[in-house]
């Protein structure tokens, strides 16, 4: 999906109820979105047929996600902030039955942790929105 300069009129890719967070993935050009209300991570294809959906036995208001660099765009691991849940969780897009939690918040006290990143060098960047702070995972 692209902006042309001068574009005035949108096109519907995909219909989500609440959607938050998405993603682009560039060698498919799949479509990812974080859905407040369906609690989970949505994959559309690029016509916008919708292809999965991952997390909603696990997450409670996904505000956000990162693709985990390196995984396979077949298989993708993705990094989610599970905001209500107040931890941040990795899941497989296609593998929807396993979720690891990799950060929680009995370890760092999250208070519903809202956008996940990477940097360049691949270390996990986490904003803990209602504690206002960014912390940086290596």
């Amino acid at each position: 999906i692209e902006y042309l300069a001068g574009a005035h009129v949108g096109q519907i890719v995909a219909v989500v109820t609440k959607p938050i967070g998405i993603y682009i993935d560039k060698s498919n050009d799949n479509l990812y979105v974080a859905s407040y209300s369906h609690n989970a991570i949505l994959r559309f294809d690029k016509t916008g047929k919708f292809l999965r959906k991952i997390g909603t036995e696990f997450l409670k208001s996904p505000y956000d996600f990162a693709l985990v660099p390196g995984t396979l765009s077949m298989n993708p691991s993705v990094m989610i902030a599970d905001s209500e849940n107040h931890r941040i969780v990795k899941m497989q897009m296609n593998t929807d039955d396993s979720m690891e939690i990799i950060i929680d918040k009995k370890e760092n006290q999250f208070n519903e942790p809202r956008r996940v990143r990477f940097d360049s060098k691949g270390n996990l960047i986490v904003a803990d929105s209602n504690n206002g702070r960014i912390q940086k995972f290596f």
